[in-house]
């Protein structure tokens, strides 16, 4: 027998505007064990859709202070310390400029003084490797700005080279469209010119020069990466990313060979920066990717464990976790990939990969938790992509098992999460709006609602139930005067500005419908920036 779940038109659902009926929401659950939809297996996507964002989730919160995060490492192998890159997103959504270019300038001065600090500068920059159209507007916005510092040419390179690299997508160059092929040649052109003016307003700035060895690689302009690689040794004799780029495009794949990419691995002085020993283990990482495709999982995991004794690198380990995840050795995949974040914690790749692996173990909300961390970063992340609308569904039935099983708060944080994720998703909400008001009818069950808010006039859920009863009554008036109260106590639980926003919008308030559900956005709530860029159209 199906459940229905009816997604109330309340303060929940201001997505919904114009709506005058009730949406019937159904599960079935004549022994079906899964939801509606399977995991998308590798999508054949345009240039442009490839460019599209996976989700609009809500910046995260604003640092306080330099955008660097402490790290415990439990091998004592990892960072100190690495670049909040949600927190850097966050700094160019709110047009915080000049706090990002002083984050920027103390990152580039602290690798000028130490090369062994070279890490901060590429992780900063590197939170805009993401290839939204969206981000290019805010970054266009910084360098109009400011354009006397290095800062945002160098954060719109990283981009404009990102979405070169997505637009043209990974298959071979035979089975690459010409269309793919010039949009990747038009936004690398572009990279290039911001990289060549963050230059010239730093000349010590290798992280541009790593973009310009990037984009030479499996092209013509092999000797303009071969010219970036000289002058970056020539500056810095000892550092790593600039020949790490370089090494990797020297893989058969970019028209190299692995005899090159040893070669130019014994090259670097390793006795000087112990992290070039990397470079020595590149091409064994070559060959398990190429075995890996092959579906040689053991011989995959064989030439990782060659390229690990060089060096025990977060590139290597996430690796072996990708090999051990399609080998269902998910206990091994989630070890590998906590040792390659221990290495590099603020990687949105291996917080993606790690997304999926969580998935394949059915531990849907973790999954979503971790998705929604890569995504704050990089909006078009491929394992993002592929594992987006599987992981949500999965959070939605869970929740709808946890609302029969009368386990309100289990379901309710599970679809905090799916709505994090896909803030229009009408099934999430109507799944919350069911649990919200399980057990409650609101025709007689408003005087004791009222009574639990008065007992816990900081508890949000409380204030949730009363909220949803109401609105089935129409009685909306009520519903903002309670969240005044609630709000003026917590001026920023987003939560509640969405929720009063929805009600300020039944009443046809749309000023202060627009105010809160903007807020809402600002202050980490998803569904807020999908209704406040719908209410500002």
């Amino acid at each position: 027998m199906a459940v229905l779940l009816l997604l109330l038109l309340g303060a929940s659902s201001f997505g919904l505007v114009g709506c005058k009926k009730k949406v019937p929401v159904t599960f079935a659950t004549d022994g079906q064990a899964s939801p509606w939809s399977r995991r998308a297996e590798a999508p054949s996507l345009t240039p442009a859709e490839r460019t599209q964002p996976v989700a609009i989730v809500a910046p995260a919160p604003l640092p306080e202070g330099l955008p660097l995060k402490v790290h415990v490492s439990p091998s004592g192998k990892g960072p100190k310390e690495y670049v909040d890159q949600p927190g850097i997103r966050s700094l160019l959504y709110f047009k915080k400029y000049a706090l990002l270019e002083a984050a920027f300038e103390t990152f580039q001065h602290r690798f000028e003084t130490d090369v062994f600090d070279e890490e901060l500068i590429y992780q900063a920059a590197g939170s805009f490797d993401s290839s939204e159209n969206e981000l290019q507007q805010q970054l266009d916005a910084w360098v109009a700005a400011s354009p006397s510092s290095f800062a945002p040419y160098l954060a719109r390179a990283n981009h404009f080279e990102n979405a070169g690299w997505d637009s043209r997508g990974g298959a071979s160059a035979r089975e690459t469209s010409g269309e793919a092929f010039a949009r990747m040649k038009e936004l690398h052109e572009k990279a290039l010119a911001d990289a060549n003016k963050a230059l010239e307003l730093r000349p010590k700035l290798q992280a541009a020069l790593r973009v310009r060895v990037k984009i030479a690689k499996g092209t013509s302009r092999a000797t303009d990466g071969k010219a970036a690689l000289d002058r970056a040794v020539k500056d810095c004799p000892t550092c790593f990313r600039v020949r790490f780029a370089y090494a990797f495009g020297l893989a058969p794949r970019w028209g190299g060979s692995y005899e090159a990419m040893d070669a130019f691995a014994k090259s670097a002085p390793v006795d000087k920066n112990p992290r070039l020993a990397i470079l020595a283990g590149l091409a064994d990482d070559d060959r398990a990717t190429s075995l890996l495709v092959a579906k040689n999982y053991d011989g995959a995991l064989a030439a990782l464990d060659a390229a690990t004794k060089h060096y025990d690198a977060a590139t290597f380990a996430g690796a072996r976790a990708d090999v051990l995840h399609r080998k269902k050795d998910l206990a091994g995949a989630l070890v590998a990939i906590d040792h390659a974040l221990d290495l590099a914690p603020w990687d949105a790749d291996l917080h993606a990969n790690r997304a999926a692996i969580l998935a394949s173990s059915k531990r849907w909300k973790e999954a979503g938790e971790e998705l929604l961390i890569a995504v704050r970063v990089d909006r078009t992340n491929d394992t993002a992509r592929e594992y987006h609308a599987y992981i949500v569904e999965w959070l939605i039935w869970r929740a709808h098992e946890e609302t029969v099983a009368k386990r309100r708060d289990a379901a309710l944080d599970l679809l905090d999460v799916a709505l994090a994720l896909a803030p229009s998703n009408q099934y999430a909400a109507g799944a919350q709006s069911a649990a919200v008001l399980l057990d409650v009818d609101p025709k007689t069950d408003i005087p004791r609602l009222e009574a639990d808010v008065k007992a816990k006039p900081d508890d949000f859920r409380t204030h949730q139930r009363l909220d949803y009863a109401l609105a089935a009554l129409n009685r909306f008036k009520e519903v903002i005067q309670m969240w005044d109260g609630y709000i003026a106590r917590h001026p920023k639980d987003g939560r509640a500005h969405l929720e009063r926003g929805g009600a300020h919008n039944r009443l046809g308030e749309r000023d202060a419908a627009h105010a809160d559900v903007k807020a809402a956005c600002d202050l980490g709530i998803s569904q807020g920036c999908i209704f406040a860029a719908r209410a500002s159209k």
